[in-house]
């Protein structure tokens, strides 16, 4: 007995590619309901485009590897967010008469309203990345100092009487506390940073929500 064939449904990508295209180009010229709404169009253009220029500045050449770039592009894109919020808050202004643009840039706005809140949990693994690796730095460049003092000091031939035991120690010492500070203002350096960051993200990423789902 043969098992009767299963007929699996077609997908019909070509149709949706074909459809959407003729309404991307049904939608031009675009049709504005008044002066402000064009202008809005135009202004929210003009922040979009700036809040990517930025970007590029910040993010060009492309290094995902490392750390302190990731780092540096969380609080690029945290502290510009508003400019990108405001220009995609008046391009959905400006496609008020548009269904179909408008539907493309909302939608935009969810998922860039996601991707904004889950970037905190990345922004603080990184944070702690960066919080070791400046740990370690600070470590090696105390130890380095410290290796050279007692080096000087054994390798001379007409020892200086100024430089006993008791004040390499007292200099060691003095080299410590500032290694120790030094890590203790990096770490509050960095998590402020961090704090900053990620509520910026986190309140521009509900905004983006909220204007996906509003307008």
């Amino acid at each position: 007995m043969s098992l009767p064939a299963i007929r699996l449904p077609q997908l019909g990508w070509s149709k949706w590619v074909r459809t959407n295209i003729r309404q991307l180009v049904n939608s031009f010229p675009l049709p504005f309901r008044s002066a402000g709404h064009k202008l809005g169009f135009i202004v929210g253009l003009a922040c979009i485009a700036g809040f990517l220029v930025d970007l590029s500045g910040v993010a060009l050449p492309l290094k995902f590897l490392e750390t302190e770039w990731r780092f540096s592009v969380l609080r690029m894109v945290s502290d510009r967010s508003i400019v990108l919020i405001s220009g995609l808050a008046l391009l959905c202004l400006g496609l008020l008469d548009s269904r179909y643009l408008k539907r493309i840039v909302t939608r935009f706005c969810l998922v860039l309203g996601v991707v904004f809140i889950l970037s905190g949990v990345l922004g603080l693994r990184d944070t702690i990345e960066l919080r070791d690796q400046s740990i370690i730095n600070i470590e090696n460049q105390s130890t380095q100092a410290l290796r050279q003092l007692e080096a000087a000091q054994s390798n001379s031939q007409t020892p200086d009487p100024n430089i006993t035991p008791e004040r390499l120690e007292q200099v060691s010492q003095q080299v410590r506390q500032q290694a120790q500070q030094q890590k203790a203002n990096t770490q509050n350096r960095l998590y402020k940073l961090l704090a900053v960051a990620i509520g910026n993200l986190l309140v521009s990423g509900f905004a983006l929500i909220a204007i996906a789902l509003l307008i």
